[in-house]
């Protein structure tokens, strides 16, 4: 009986093309490639266009993404702002179109993470810090008449732009040149009206009005120069 010395080099030799014989994918790294379905890839959000938007939310915003294997032209990805879902409106290989939902936590300017699930689940990315919701704008566009006598009384109509002063629980005010105006109604969501209060002399002032949204999140319009005072 012959017995054949093998030395070390030459079973693990052995054993490697054993391996890669029997083990699928085990060929050495030729495969290079996905196997039983696993993910490789690792989604990111590169950006958001814009990035900042109103605090109550409707504005539409676009999430560019990278890395995700669902094509969600076939099943929409889910988007969240900070802990809230929102309407997806148009998908490409790459980007998702969005309406920003309402800061579910108002409190001012703040900055909110921005998820995004692929539909099957599996793949997520988050951009921290993405989207800042700010708050909200309001103009005083036109203060009718906008002029009276130095000494006040005169009933006014102030439009806007946007029904930003709807707060119940914390009463809109206006001033005129920093004085405040009595009796203030509002006539429709974009119109209030009020009486001017005694001015501390003749020539333009500004009007401004302050208050809070339904929401919650202050509210303020200064138009310069809105009135005069005659």
């Amino acid at each position: 009986m012959r017995v054949r010395t093998v030395r070390p080099g030459q079973v693990l030799l052995f054993v490697a093309v054993m391996v890669s014989l029997f083990l699928p994918g085990c060929d050495g790294g030729s495969s290079g490639g996905r196997q039983g379905g696993s993910s490789t890839a690792n989604p990111e959000i590169m950006r958001i266009i814009p990035d900042s938007g109103d605090a109550g939310g409707g504005d539409t915003v676009t999430v560019v993404t990278t890395g995700f294997e669902d094509d969600f032209t076939l099943s929409l990805p889910r988007v969240f702002f900070d802990s809230v879902e929102t309407w997806v409106t148009a998908v490409d290989a790459s980007s998702v179109d969005v309406v920003t939902p309402p800061d579910p936590n108002p409190s001012g300017t703040r900055t909110v993470d921005v998820r995004v699930e692929s539909a099957s689940g599996f793949q997520v990315a988050t951009l921290v810090a993405g989207f800042t919701f700010t708050v909200p704008s309001a103009a005083c566009l036109e203060v009718t008449p906008n002029t009276g006598t130095v000494l006040g009384g005169q009933a006014v109509t102030i439009t806007m732009l946007g029904p930003c002063f709807l707060d119940p629980s914390d009463p809109t005010t206006v001033t005129f040149g920093g004085v405040l105006a009595p009796n203030i109604t509002f006539i429709t969501f974009t119109q209030l009206g009020c009486i001017t209060p005694q001015g501390a002399a003749l020539g333009p002032v500004e009007v401004l009005v302050s208050g809070k949204d339904a929401s919650g999140i202050d509210c303020v319009c200064a138009q310069p120069d809105a009135f005069t005072y005659q």
